[in-house]
């Protein structure tokens, strides 16, 4: 649960990207985020917008309401990655963190992405804390792909 002690100084940057088939996914991911970080540490919370309904949208600023956190919708150019591979399970909306750096305003230099199946438990305080000024990208090993040959992964359709 989140430390009390959190300072506010800085808002703590949250980014996930998502279509209407990962509305459900992406609401309990974002709560979650929301809920373990303490309240009067800010949140900014930036979706990448894949095909999200008015309705939808609606429904999830209901859902994610907190006086801590501010949530922007950004519109990617869906045809910038039209032409990636997708199947059952991977949609075009997987392939829009690969536009986060023309996405995100200018002046972000950090930021936390989280796909809409993730759930966080613990204080993204703690994370957005960590020391990466060395490091251009950040992250964490998939426990159900715990290696990825990107030579075999890009020449096989999925």
């Amino acid at each position: 649960m989140p430390s009390l002690s959190t300072a506010a100084a800085e808002p703590i940057v949250v980014v996930t990207a998502c279509d209407d088939n990962y509305v459900r996914g992406v609401a309990a991911a974002m709560r979650s985020a929301i809920d373990c970080v303490a309240q009067n540490q800010p949140l900014h919370i930036y979706v990448l917008d894949g095909g999200i309904s008015y309705e939808s949208k609606q429904k999830l600023e209901r859902s994610w309401r907190a006086k801590h956190a501010q949530i922007e919708w950004l519109q990617p150019d869906l045809q910038a990655i039209g032409d990636m591979p997708v199947s059952d399970h991977v949609s075009l909306s997987t392939y829009l963190r690969i536009l986060l750096a023309e996405l995100l305003p200018g002046n972000i230099e950090k930021a936390i992405y989280l796909d809409a199946d993730t759930i966080v438990m613990r204080d993204l305080a703690e994370l957005w804390r960590e020391p990466i000024e060395t490091f251009y990208c950040a992250a964490t090993q998939d426990c159900f792909v715990p290696v990825l040959d990107p030579q075999i992964a890009l020449s096989r359709p999925l």
